[in-house]
C-alpha cells in the first residue's frame, strides 16, 4: 500500500496554473498538490487518503471572500465492474471560517451529489500541508473492492462575498495510473500503470513430454513393425 516516500499519486512542486486575471503572487504552494496515497490501519480496520500540497498555513491568511478545496478522487470497481468514483475533498467557501470535509460515490449516471460515506478529517496546517480523510472499509466495501486512476488537485476561486460571480480560478491537478484493492489491501498498480509485482506475476509455461517409459515404447513398437516388414521381404525373395 501507499506511503508517504511511495505514494500512488506524485506531481512536480511549483506547476500551480494561475488565471490570467489573477493578479496577486504567484506562489501559492497551498494550491500545489505533491503527492497522494492511500493506507489501511489494521487496529481500526480503516483505510486512510492522504494529499500532500506545497504549504497550507497561509491559508489562514487568505481572503475570506475567496473559495478553497482540494479533493482526492478514483474510478471504483466492484467485481471487476467499473460502478463509479469514490471521492474525498475539503472545501472552504468564501465568507466562511471553518473547513467541511466530504466522501461520496457516486454512480457512472448520478449528476447529484452521489452517497455520502461517513469519516474522518484531519488537516495539519503545515509546511509540507497535509490532508487526511479515514473511511471504515466495511463502508466502503459496500460500494467497491478497487480503486483506480487516482487524481487530485486544489482550487482557489476569487470571488466577492456571498456571491457567484467569479473573478478568477487558480488550480493545480494531478493524475496517475495507480490501482489499490480494498479487499486485499494492497497496491495492484503504482502511478505509472506498473504492476504490483503479484500482480504482473505469469507463471511459466511447462512443456508437456511423454513419460520416457512411453517413448521408449512407442520406439520399440516402430522398431519391431519395421523388423517384421524386412523379414516378409526376405520371405517373398
Amino acid at each position: 500500500m501507499g506511503t508517504e516516500t511511495s505514494p500512488e499519486l506524485v506531481d512536480a512542486a511549483g506547476d500551480v496554473k494561475y488565471d490570467q486575471r489573477y493578479l496577486g503572487p504567484k506562489s501559492l504552494a497551498y494550491l500545489d498538490v505533491l503527492s497522494g496515497w492511500i493506507d489501511y490501519d489494521n487496529s481500526t480496520d480503516r483505510v486512510a487518503f492522504h494529499l500532500k500540497t506545497g504549504e497550507n498555513r497561509a491559508l489562514e491568511r487568505r481572503s475570506a471572500e475567496n473559495m478553497y478545496g482540494c479533493t482526492l478522487h478514483g474510478i471504483i470497481r466492484l467485481d471487476g465492474a467499473i460502478v463509479g468514483n469514490l471521492t474525498v475533498s475539503w472545501t472552504k467557501r468564501n465568507g466562511g471560517t471553518g473547513i467541511a470535509s466530504f466522501a461520496t460515490v457516486r454512480e457512472p449516471d448520478d449528476f447529484y451529489g452521489g452517497k455520502t460515506i461517513h469519516h474522518g478529517f484531519a488537516a495539519a496546517f503545515d509546511e509540507p500541508g497535509l490532508y487526511t480523510w479515514s473511511l471504515n472499509r466495511s463502508d466502503v466495501l459496500l460500494h467497491a473492492d478497487t480503486i483506480e486512476a487516482l487524481a487530485g488537485g486544489c482550487v482557489e476561486s476569487g470571488s466577492p462575498s456571498q456571491t457567484f460571480f467569479e473573478l478568477y480560478r487558480n488550480s493545480d491537478q494531478a493524475e496517475s495510473k495507480s490501482a489499490f484493492s480494498f479487499r486485499e489491501l494492497r497496491r495492484i498498480a503504482g502511478p505509472d500503470g506498473a504492476k504490483d509485482p503479484v500482480e504482473a506475476y505469469q507463471p511459466p509455461t511447462t512443456a508437456t513430454t511423454e513419460p520416457v517409459a512411453d517413448t521408449a515404447a512407442a520406439g520399440f513398437v516402430l522398431v519391431a513393425a519395421a523388423f517384421a516388414v524386412a523379414m516378409a521381404r526376405r520371405k517373398n525373395l
